[in-house]
């Protein structure tokens, strides 16, 4: 017989062991019974497909986790084609595209150095992403998307500031 658990907080200690790492604990936990669980609602389709009040599957979130990843991975290559023709010294002098302050602006002599600095490192930069995303895709499923998601957005910005430190430092010097 299934009684309604509102008078002892979160019912069967079991049920709370088991449930108590998903964020909609308290729908699994508020029905329950002497043995556990009561198979009515939403917990009855609980092996079938992940809607309100459900847990993501594994699979679901391990696939996610593994997008993600890609994406990180892709958005590293990006960043590596757009320093290509940086470094080649393909982009004239303009106001969107390159390595743009008002020294670098002023003058080709400082404009293409600088740019070619740059694009160098700005590739680098690309190489770490797509590196790291790469190494990071095989254990992906296994990892938290939280951390997936520090380590792609680690791996992206940390690089990106070191570039911007280096750039600046190196149109200093001409």
């Amino acid at each position: 017989m299934c009684r309604r658990n509102d008078q002892s907080g979160f019912g069967v200690t079991q049920v709370a062991h088991a449930y108590s790492s998903y964020r909609s604990y308290r729908s699994y936990a508020s029905y329950t019974s002497d043995t556990g669980p009561c198979l009515r609602g939403s917990l009855a389709t609980a092996g079938g497909n992940a809607t309100r009040g459900q847990p993501r599957s594994y699979n679901d979130t391990a696939m996610g986790n593994v997008f993600l990843t890609f994406v990180f991975l892709l958005s590293g290559v990006v960043e590596m084609a757009i320093a290509m023709p940086m470094i080649r010294g393909k982009i004239r002098r303009n106001a969107l595209y390159g390595f743009r302050t008002p020294k670098t602006l002023a003058s080709d002599a400082i404009w293409y150095p600088a740019n070619a600095y740059a694009g160098r490192a700005m590739f680098a930069a690309g190489f770490v992403l797509a590196a790291g995303c790469a190494l990071l895709l095989p254990f992906a499923a296994f990892l938290a998307k939280d951390t997936v998601v520090f380590v792609g957005l680690a791996l992206t910005f940390v690089p990106m500031i070191l570039v911007l430190v280096k750039s600046f430092q190196f149109i200093r010097r001409l």
